[in-house]
């Protein structure tokens, strides 16, 4: 007979009956499903107790962002620390009464959101962002279950309207809108120290105040001001006016937020004679001792060129330059072709945006096509609408033996390689130029015992429509000094100036904006460490007649007409 197999009595599984194998698989698994049960149970009450005191809504950290501060380390924009406060409507109780009793600390603008967002079948409501600590305090002092409170910071910036332009806003999560912020937005949250700019706070605000004078004093309806280093590129002061209060960004029109420097574009009247002098100059397309008639007005195509006062005669490159004749800068630019005049234009920087990091820059208008009417109007002024910026950083080259450096809004540290553009004897005569235009002619008023300085008047008449008005105008002055070794440009805009009894019914730039221009040279140079030059003086010159009246300096307006047809 076969032997039959024993069983262990040691396997259990193998000993047991098949009932009791089935009841054991199933406590298994049910202790199995029971682990599950208490993992998901044990979530779900997290979530609606809060994950350890924290909103799922609610970022655990904000990063910093960095401080922006002037050249010399004044605070410009920082964070603030402060309190926010949020709901989930879906946890509470009586949303009717908790929005009656938050009612009691807002406006009733702001209790009819609330209302409306207590109500509501969402799952996260902001009730208030960065909260002053007078209204966090009577949040806190109502006590409402569901009502909690978060602490983030929130961009501020401590001078309100200085710099409003350069400088920037964010929105209420602190992302970069416009300005330095927007630019320098990922940068300024990642950087470990503060981002140090080219502005000195105090030239901005003496800058801005002597505008703001003249723009009250001709009932003008806005203006800008750019002051820069020759030498470095370092943007000193950028002003538009109208201005803002960064803190409260929401109440600013478009106007008022337009940073006119940069994204204003706009025909520059006689400063752009300058370039055109420079352009003949550094050719060897003319000498300084060369002259030119100016007596009859110039014909081109349907179009007359005339000088607004009339000279006799005939004038060098100085005396037109003095007396802003376009006649005489139309002679001039005759001698120079077409693509030399571009390119010089080009070289200048003249034709292209402005190298600033800012989205809102504003492109040149050029001519459609550089026929002869059109090459010379741009040379005394019209036909070409460029930035402030733009013509700041072209002027500093003129001045700046021909090297050009480029324009920025952070502070030099080392070093700073410029490009050269025209011949450093090129550049040395249009410092003479420039100097015997202040000393001499149409720039009088805005020079200032001691600072050499030179420049040129601007005044535009604004295009309306079609054609030009006649009764609105752009008057500006483009300076720089000393001029033997110039160190700053200064460049002033003031839009639709009035005239007024003490300036003789005239309201250009000779006028209107090389006062300007006095006012910041004579403030700025203390703080700048520019002193100002002794200046021997004859007894003669230094007696006036309070009694007699100054004299009228040529009106440097451009005066282009279409002949009769």
């Amino acid at each position: 007979m076969p032997k039959s197999k024993k069983t262990s009595a040691s396997d259990p599984l193998l000993s047991a009956s098949p009932l009791a194998m089935v009841r054991r698989r199933l406590v298994m698994v049910l202790g199995g499903l029971m682990v599950v049960v208490l993992v998901i149970a044990g979530r779900l009450v997290q979530l609606s107790l809060g994950d350890m005191g924290h909103d799922p809504y609610v970022p655990e950290t904000v990063p910093k962002r960095a401080d922006i501060v002037d050249r010399e380390g004044r605070l410009l924009a920082t964070d603030l620390m402060t309190y926010s406060v949020y709901v989930n409507p879906s946890r509470l109780k009586n949303p009717k009464e908790t929005a009656k009793a938050l009612c009691r600390v807002f406006t009733p603008a702001e209790c009819a959101a609330i209302k409306t967002n207590l109500t509501s079948k969402k799952h996260f409501v902001w009730i208030a962002r960065h909260l002053t600590p007078k209204q966090f305090y009577a949040i806190n002092y109502l006590g409402l279950p569901g009502v909690e409170s978060f602490y983030e910071p929130r961009r501020i910036y401590p001078k309100a309207r200085l710099a409003a332009h350069l400088i920037g806003y964010t929105d209420t999560d602190r992302r970069g809108l416009s300005g330095i912020e927007r630019a320098y937005d990922q940068n300024l949250l990642k950087r470990e120290g503060p981002l140090v700019l080219s502005l000195d706070s105090r030239i901005q605000d003496l800058s801005m105040r002597a505008l703001r004078e003249a723009i009250d004093k001709h009932k003008a309806v806005a203006g800008m001001v750019v002051v820069a280093s020759v030498k470095t590129g370092d943007v000193l002061a950028l002003v538009s006016y109208p201005d803002f209060d960064l803190n409260a960004v929401q109440g600013a029109t478009e106007d008022q937020r337009l940073n006119r420097p940069v994204t204003g574009v706009y025909e520059m009247g006689s400063t752009m004679k300058s370039f055109s002098i420079a352009t003949a100059l550094d050719l060897g397309a003319i000498t300084m001792t060369e002259t030119f008639p100016v007596g009859e007005p110039i014909k081109i195509g349907r179009f007359t060129i005339r000088d607004f006062k009339p000279k006799e005669g005939r004038m060098n490159a100085t005396e037109v330059m003095i007396h802003s004749s376009n006649i005489g800068t139309a002679h001039i630019i005759s001698r120079v072709s077409g693509p030399d005049q571009r390119g010089f234009l080009q070289k200048l920087g003249l034709l292209d945006p402005a190298v600033v990091p800012f989205d809102e820059i504003g492109k040149p208008m050029l001519p459609q096509n550089w026929s002869e009417v059109y090459r010379t109007t741009v040379a005394f002024g019209h036909g070409l609408s460029v930035s402030a910026m733009q013509l700041v950083q072209a002027f500093g080259a003129l001045v700046n033996n021909g090297v050009m450096v480029p324009l920025h809004f952070e502070k030099t540290v080392g070093p700073v390689k410029g490009i050269s553009i025209m011949k450093p004897e090129t550049s040395a005569m249009m410092r003479t130029i420039l100097r015997d235009v202040v000393a001499s002619g149409t720039g009088g008023k805005s020079d200032v015992l001691g600072y050499e300085v030179g420049g040129k008047t601007g005044t535009a008449e604004k295009i309306t429509g079609r054609g030009y008005s006649r009764n609105k105008r752009m008057a500006s002055f483009i300076a720089a000094y000393p001029m033997s070794d110039p160190q700053v440009v200064v460049y002033t805009m003031v839009d639709e100036p009035v005239p007024t009894k003490d300036t003789y019914g005239y309201a250009t730039g000779g006028w209107v904006a090389a006062p300007v221009v006095a006012k910041i040279v004579e403030q700025a140079s203390p703080l700048l460490g520019i002193m100002p030059k002794p200046v021997i003086e004859s007894p003669d010159t230094l007696v006036s007649d309070a009694n007699a009246s100054p004299p009228v300096p040529d009106d440097d307006a451009v005066s282009l007409s279409p002949d009769a047809q």
